[in-house]
């Protein structure tokens, strides 16, 4: 995994739009352009690898401050989760303790290999 840089994002956005595309159909919750919005102001960042992409940002509690990494998509996830690592190691150096992970279910068993645990869940009704 590679982080992109703002400058970068224009003309690094064709080689992951299509995984960002199929992110977006999966997660309608999710907003395509405000996703972007967020990685031109410095919201959020982007990491990429030849087959995937993750996106991350700080996560503000009242007591604490976490790394969320709060989508990731592509093919072939067993190449790019591996790339977590240089993730970890970078928001380390920012000064994060803790790396937080938004994911549906299935990926609890891709990740748990990492040191990663559940540690809550989210229950949604529509209503």
């Amino acid at each position: 995994m590679k982080r992109i840089a703002k400058s970068e994002l224009q003309t690094k956005y064709g080689e992951w739009s299509e995984y960002h595309d199929k992110f977006i159909e999966k997660y309608p919750e999710f907003d395509k352009y405000r996703m972007l919005e967020d990685l031109l102001t410095g919201e959020s960042v982007l990491w990429l690898d030849k087959k995937g992409f993750v996106i991350g940002r700080p996560n503000y509690y009242h007591n604490a401050t976490m790394f969320l990494i709060e989508a990731a998509g592509g093919e072939d996830c067993e190449e790019w989760v591996d790339g977590l690592d240089t993730i970890e190691e970078e928001v380390r150096a920012w000064g994060f303790t803790t790396v937080e992970f938004y994911g549906r279910l299935g990926w609890r068993k891709r990740i748990h290999n990492k040191g990663y645990t559940p540690a809550k869940i989210v229950m949604r009704k529509e209503i």
